[in-house]
């Protein structure tokens, strides 16, 4: 291939095509559009000082009672992303592309999955990262109607897994978009240093997100095993949730969010119509499962 501006301009859509066929061959795994609610973002940080607010209708006496959304100041700054591709110029000139189609499709798989990574890589820091009520996410002592509750359960499990909400406006998590995944290219063959002392042309994908925290009351963390008595005292737990007035906030789990390691234990607990003794299984189909590769299997 001569190398010029209008042939690298070509190869560059080459790239782009399978960098975006990459991008469209996994739209059946966007697991966090199951956990997590969009939140579009236009500025470096986006503030959610309304978390923690659960307005619930009260019978009418008087006048109204105005409910002032307390601010929590909880926010979530937007965080780069970049993976960079260099093509060796002689490929180019030799025509040596083949190889490098399934690259930038794999690049394109990646930056289609990029949210799965930031929301699942949020979940596994809940036991240290704060959300609104400034306690970690997963705590055993989150502030609830004058008390404290828990929504970190067991021990001694081979794996932790989970309990969620996700039937309402706001999700347990927030995937924070501020730029989608795009590829660029930095080719100008006259002027560009790296092509000149390097002989190699640049191409990148670049993307601007986070992931942040919901409502705590929405999810639990279970570290015990996962059979039916720690399961119903999961479930106990999430629906006995109240507000600051002490009313019920009608939490009702519809979501087991699973690693690998435990897909067999969650088959059997909610997928099982009898138990091993013939018993019919009171579970059975009482929620949905996700099973993920995100989370670590122990």
């Amino acid at each position: 291939m001569i190398i010029n501006q209008s042939n690298l301009s070509t190869l560059f859509k080459s790239f782009l095509a399978s960098f975006k066929r990459g991008m469209m061959s996994r739209q059946d795994e966007q697991e966090w559009q199951r956990i997590a609610t969009l939140a579009p973002s236009n500025t470096k940080t986006n503030e959610y000082g309304w978390l923690g607010q659960f307005p619930s209708l009260r019978k009418w006496v008087g006048e109204r009672q105005v409910k002032n959304l307390e601010q929590h100041g909880y926010s979530i700054k937007n965080e780069k992303y970049e993976a960079t591709v260099g093509v060796d110029r002689d490929d180019v000139e030799d025509d040596n592309l083949g190889v490098y189609t399934p690259v930038f499709q794999e690049m394109g798989v990646s930056a289609g999955l990029w949210p799965n990574e930031v929301v699942y890589a949020l979940i596994a820091l809940g036991e240290t990262e704060l959300c609104y009520d400034k306690k970690p996410f997963f705590a055993t002592d989150h502030p609830e109607n004058g008390t404290t509750a828990s929504n970190l359960l067991g021990s001694g499990g081979t794996a932790p897994w989970y309990l969620l909400d996700t039937s309402r406006a706001l999700k347990p998590f927030i995937f924070q978009r501020r730029a989608a995944p795009e590829l660029v290219n930095k080719n100008n063959v006259q002027r560009d240093d790296h092509v000149f002392f390097h002989d190699e042309f640049l191409y990148g994908a670049r993307a601007r997100g986070a992931a942040g925290f919901g409502f705590w009351q929405m999810a639990l963390k279970h570290k015990g095993d996962l059979d039916q008595v720690n399961f119903d005292a999961a479930m106990t737990a999430m629906g006995q949730r109240v507000n600051d007035e002490g009313q019920t906030m009608g939490i009702r789990p519809d979501l087991l969010v699973v690693p690998w390691s435990l897909r067999s234990d969650a088959k059997a607990l909610l997928q099982k119509e009898y138990l091993a003794n013939g018993e019919s299984n009171y579970n059975y189909d009482a929620i949905k499962v996700l099973i993920t590769n995100y989370l670590p299997n122990a």
